[in-house]
C-alpha cells in the first residue's frame, strides 16, 4: 500500500500487515459497515489514489477508505455475475481487470 503496509486478500475478506510493527489487522467490512460482495478475495490492490480494488468470485469491488464508499462491478461496469481473478494498475494509472475469458480496462 502507499503507507508501506501489505494488503492480503484471502478466503475471509482481507488483512493489512503493518511492516514496522508486524501487526495484522483483519477486515470483513468497510469503515461504514458495508460487507464486500464476496468474502473470498482472489486479489487485492491499492491504486495510486488510495482506492482498494478487490477481485472476487462475485466480481470487482472498489472501496475508497477515505469516505467509506464501496462500489461493485454491477455499478462500475454495468455487468453481473462475472468472476474476477486479477487487477493491476498500469503506468498511466488505468485499472485492468481479468475476468473469465476477458480483460477489461477502466
Amino acid at each position: 500500500s502507499r503507507s508501506g503496509s501489505i494488503i492480503v486478500g484471502h478466503s475471509m475478506d482481507y488483512s493489512v500487515i503493518d511492516q514496522s510493527t508486524k501487526k495484522i489487522t483483519n477486515y470483513t467490512q468497510t469503515c461504514m459497515g458495508k460487507p464486500f460482495p464476496d468474502p473470498s478475495i482472489n486479489q487485492i490492490i491499492e491504486d495510486s489514489r488510495g482506492i482498494i480494488w478487490a477481485a472476487t468470485p462475485s466480481g470487482i469491488a472498489m472501496y475508497d477508505p477515505q469516505n467509506g464508499q464501496l462500489e461493485t462491478t454491477r455499478k462500475i461496469l454495468n455487468v453481473e455475475n462475472k468472476s474476477a481473478y486479477a487487477i493491476i494498475e498500469d503506468k498511466k494509472k488505468h485499472i485492468m481487470m481479468a475476468f473469465d475469458h476477458e480483460i477489461w480496462h477502466v
